[in-house]
């Protein structure tokens, strides 16, 4: 009897860590994040206009960044495809190409911060937030 009683601690306690890992990762974003009044500070506060961010370069996008997030109630809640059609093409990337990035910042070197904005995906594939991400590898 001792023994069957050390299995199942032993398993009961595997299952909690699984679920335990589980919920403490659940919408997590991996990786640094900027506050709102950090991205303002870095890179301004532009208002936000999709036309001028589709068509603009890095920095137009980075000093319109703040203004996105501000704003970020239009977006939430869009699938993710419709991101590409009003934002256009994507220019960082983030685990997978399903979420929408947008370089705001690049280094000069790989030893340099890269910072882009992230367009968090739920399991709907839906918008559930916007932030600003720091890409590690470009």
């Amino acid at each position: 009897m001792t023994q069957f009683r050390k299995w199942v601690f032993l398993g009961s306690t595997l299952f909690f860590v699984i679920v335990a890992t589980t919920f403490a990762s659940l919408g997590k974003i991996k990786g640094e994040t900027l506050a709102l009044i950090e991205v303002e500070k870095r890179f301004g506060s532009e208002n936000f206009e999709e036309s001028a961010f589709r068509t603009g370069q890095i920095e137009k996008r980075a000093s319109m960044a703040a203004s996105l997030i501000k704003n970020k109630k239009k977006y939430i809640g869009l699938e993710s495809w419709r991101i590409r059609d009003l934002l256009g093409t994507y220019s960082g990337h983030y685990f997978s190409e399903k979420y929408a990035t947008f370089f705001i910042y690049r280094g000069k070197n790989r030893s340099d911060d890269s910072w882009q904005l992230l367009f968090i995906i739920d399991k709907q594939s839906k918008v559930a937030d916007i932030v600003v991400h720091k890409n590690c590898c470009y």
